[in-house]
């Protein structure tokens, strides 16, 4: 457990960090496909999973007092898994990676406000563990990031609803799938968020 005036180790901030700028890049996306953005994603996710296996193997080399760590870098590598296969989906589905053109997109305004949400939960995700030194500012900073968090979620059940009504059912299909990939992003980043939370409250003991 961390102790009080414990910092967060600097390759669990790297790694929320490029979860954040992954995020950027995805809502950038959804609001503008185009295979620029959809490339540029991918490259996020890169970084994102090349910077967690240098995190894994610096935490093995820490001291014992680490166990919220790990879990810690484990959802915010799934939260960017998941992020990153929304987009790689939709630019599959709409050929923009293969220099397809950019139209309204699959469900575009359910996904843009989703992507634009979690880009924001991820962004305070990053602020909350910079600040963890400060109880206050912390704690703000993790209920705004769940906040944005259910946000996603709250959009993923109106998208569901919409694409049962979509009339074309592939188009239908997609929306619930790429929906789903961004609220499955959303629900393992509150869990992050959570776990950031429980470690603030051995801090301030």
């Amino acid at each position: 457990m961390l102790r009080r005036g414990g910092k967060v180790p600097r390759p669990i901030l790297d790694q929320a960090r490029a979860l954040s700028a992954l995020a950027a890049v995805a809502a950038g996306f959804f609001k503008r496909p185009s295979a620029a953005n959809a490339f540029a994603a991918h490259e996020a996710g890169r970084q994102a999973r090349l910077l967690e296996a240098a995190a894994v193997a610096s935490l093995e080399r820490s001291g014992p007092d680490r166990e919220d760590w790990p879990a810690v870098l484990r959802l915010l590598r799934q939260a960017a898994e998941e992020a990153g296969w929304a987009v790689e989906e939709t630019a599959r589905f709409e050929g923009v990676a293969a220099g397809g053109k950019a139209g309204a997109g699959i469900g575009s305004g359910f996904l843009v406000k989703m992507s634009s949400a979690l880009r924001d939960a991820a962004g305070e995700v990053v602020l909350a563990l910079s600040a963890i030194e400060d109880v206050q500012d912390c704690a703000d900073r993790i209920i705004l990031a769940k906040k944005k968090a259910l946000e996603v979620e709250m959009l993923n059940r109106s998208a569901t609803a919409a694409a049962l009504e979509e009339p074309n059912v592939v188009a239908g299909l997609k929306l619930r799938e790429i929906s789903r990939r961004l609220s499955a992003s959303a629900e393992v980043l509150q869990q992050a968020a959570d776990r950031v939370g429980e470690a603030l409250m051995r801090i301030s003991k």
